[in-house]
Formats: structure tokens, sequence, C-alpha cells
């Protein structure tokens, strides 16, 4: 078993090299919704971003446009993410993702969880 001399140790020579903290991130419902002008002008690469819309357009395989009131942005979602829940153009969603901004093509958000809103 660890001594409580040893475990203080560990704890305070995590903050001292600079590690860390473990940190929650909520995702939901209620989760920080940012509206797709601010992710345009503002968004940085693997950012996590929360937006409220619709899935408007089919633009490739995996890749579709999404639309709110502010703007609209390119999101890639896999066929798993969308869980078997179906979405149409007038269907309200919570997508949930990080931010891929590439230097060879458009800013686009890469969704890893998608919620219909009721």
């Amino acid at each position: 078993m660890i001594s409580k001399t040893v475990l203080a140790a560990l704890v305070a020579g995590s903050f001292a090299f600079g590690l860390p903290a473990a940190q929650a991130q909520f995702t939901g419902a209620g989760a920080n919704v940012t509206p797709v002008e601010k992710i345009l002008s503002q968004g940085k690469d693997d950012q996590y971003v929360a937006v409220e819309g619709y899935i408007v357009q089919k633009v490739g395989n995996k890749d579709y446009i999404f639309k709110d009131k502010t703007g609209e942005i390119r999101v890639e979602i896999k066929d798993r993410v969308f869980a078997n829940q179906p979405v149409s153009p007038t269907t309200k969603v919570l997508l949930e993702g990080e931010v891929d901004k590439d230097w060879t093509g458009p800013m686009e958000i890469d969704v890893k969880k998608l919620t219909v809103v009721k």
C-alpha cells in the first residue's frame, strides 16, 4: 500500500511538472451550444463544439451541410453516429464533435454524437 507521504509527493510532483489535471466534460442535453458563425470565425483545430440546428444536405459519402440561424458548415458524420435515428432537413439535431481545420480544405466538424432535439 502506498503511504500518505509517497502519495502526497506524487500529487505535488504532478502539479510541479505542469501535468494537466483531469477534467470532466459534460456532453448531451444542456451542452454549451456554439453558433456556426463563431466556429467559422474563431474555431481552432480539435476544439470540442456542440451545435444545434439542421442537417440540410448530403454532399459526400459521410459529409453533410449543417445549418443553424447564424450560418452553414460542413460536418462529417459516420453511419454509426446516426445510430439508426431518422434525420431529415426538418429534424432539429444537436451535434457534438471536434473542429477539423485543415489548410487543404474548408473547416468542418467531425461529429462524435448526434442527438435528435424534441
